[in-house]
């Protein structure tokens, strides 16, 4: 196995060569107080366990251990089911099945986890289209509003990734370079190609990188908008890395006296968007009070269900609810934005809105149904994401965070407003559409909500089948 100060000495020698940094760095979370254990190399990029760190050893000895289980589990999977794009994931994942012809990438976009993952699960699409092995570091600073230096090293266990990508295997003997410029998809295809028909290499003596200046390219080209292609190795690293390390983020504890409890998880997006300087991004935003009618229809779905359970008398399935909410002053409120100014935010109680809803809907049965409320308003990053992945039921914000947690922990059930990427490959979803004024921005924005205004395309049946029959209902930390 190599350590990564070999890798600096190789990725500072393509800089130098290129004229370009590989991994961008971020001056907020360079410039303030974070884990010693991190540093910055020569080229001012950020990484992990510096030299001087005791536990250096162990944690790259630990990482290759962990990357070596992840090879054997999918040689497994690989025997026993079927794997789209097997061959090209294996060569993503390990040298020795690419040839040693590996891919690095000139500028990954870091900010939220969610955009870095997305733009992280690019290039690695690209790796298993091209059949090479993906060198890639994985954290994110956060940027302005998501500073996230706090965290790297705690993100590194959590996820995975950067474990197997980036500390677990480099190149040895790098003989050429080859430089793609104005990389994107179809350049990068293009190049692998042309090399592998010239026939000159043999990956019994060197290592081939191809390296991808994508800084230039746009921003779209440079994200992926869907998991469909490489959902099944950040799946599989995420899941054996996240059942070690989620007990530590153990959102909430439930009563072991309620009996079965139903999990709803709200992400409730407001701090980034509403605290940006720049204007508000209607797109991202969504009234509180289509939340509450949402809760209102899965209440609706369940009562129905149990109404014709006639080995149970009397009983209702209770649930839990707890909402995401940066910014909220307790854990009672939410944040809400104004009808005409959306920076003229209020406070709203929760518990409240929800009974008041289901009051108006004539429905008081139900708030016994719903046996707490409690807005999450302080919770990390790394907790707020396992709140998510333990929940029976998520409902998503215009976000690539919950669209993040979704993919990777794919709960019993997703209500998931898109936005840029899709849910596509994600098992238990239910795509929120509203019926009218689809074509106009920020139609999540008003405060008004009707049964006939949303539609949720065969809720009913993903609801029985994920939910009640609990097919997919994710292992999580005991509450």
């Amino acid at each position: 196995m190599r350590y990564p100060f070999f890798l600096f000495l190789i990725i500072a020698l393509l800089s130098f060569i290129l004229g370009k940094q590989p991994v961008n760095s971020n001056e907020n979370c360079l410039n303030s107080e974070i884990n010693p254990a991190i540093f910055s190399n020569v080229n001012g990029n950020l990484d992990f366990l510096s030299p001087q760190a005791e536990n250096r050893s162990y944690t790259l000895n630990s990482s290759h251990e962990f990357y070596m289980n992840i090879l054997q589990s999918v040689h497994e999977d690989e025997s026993s089911t079927i794997v789209p794009n097997i061959d090209g994931i294996r060569a993503a994942l390990d040298p020795q099945a690419s040839g040693r012809l590996w891919l690095i990438v000139q500028h990954i976009e870091r900010a939220g986890f969610g955009h870095t993952f997305a733009c992280f699960g690019k290039y690695l699409e690209d790796a298993i289209e091209n059949k090479l092995t993906l060198l890639s570091p994985f954290y994110t600073t956060g940027g302005k509003h998501h500073m996230m230096c706090n965290y790297i090293n705690e993100s590194v266990f959590y996820f995975g990734f950067h474990r197997v990508f980036y500390w677990a295997r480099s190149p040895t003997n790098i003989t050429k370079t080859i430089s793609v410029d104005n990389c994107n998809s179809r350049s990068l295809s293009e190049a692998v190609l042309k090399y592998k028909s010239d026939g000159e290499f043999d990956c019994r003596q060197e290592d081939v990188v191809f390296f991808c200046k994508n800084k230039d390219e746009p921003f779209q080209t440079r994200y992926s908008q869907s998991l469909e292609k490489w959902a099944y190795p950040v799946r599989k690293i995420f899941l054996e890395s996240w059942k070690r390390t989620s007990k530590s983020f153990v959102p909430f504890r439930i009563s072991e006296k309620e009996l079965q409890p139903l999990v709803i998880c709200i992400h409730l997006r407001r701090g980034d968007v509403l605290s940006s300087s720049k204007k508000v991004d209607k797109n991202r935003l969504v009234s509180f009070s289509w939340y509450v009618h949402l809760l209102y229809r899965i209440l609706t779905t369940q009562k129905k269900i149990d109404s014709k359970d006639s080995s149970i008398d009397n009983y209702v399935r209770p649930f839990v609810i707890r909402i995401l909410c940066e910014g909220a002053p307790d854990n009672v409120h939410i944040v809400e934005y104004g009808k005409t100014r959306l920076k003229d935010i209020h406070y709203l109680n929760a518990s409240n809105e929800i009974e008041e809803y289901l009051k108006q809907k004539s429905s008081i049965m139900m708030i016994d149904m719903v046996k707490s409320v409690h807005v999450v308003n302080d919770a990390s990053p790394l907790t707020a994401l396992t709140s998510m992945c333990c929940a029976d039921i998520l409902i998503s914000s215009p976000s690539s965070f919950s669209w993040l947690a979704s993919g990777l922990c794919q709960p019993p059930l997703t209500l998931a407003f898109q936005l840029s990427q899709s849910y596509d490959g994600i098992e238990g979803v239910v795509n929120i559409k509203r019926k009218q004024l689809q074509q106009k921005k920020g139609f999540w924005q008003d405060m008004t909500s009707s049964d006939e205004d949303v539609d949720l395309p065969n809720f009913e049946n993903i609801y029985f089948r994920r939910i009640v029959s609990q097919v997919g209902r994710q292992k999580c930390p005991t509450f």
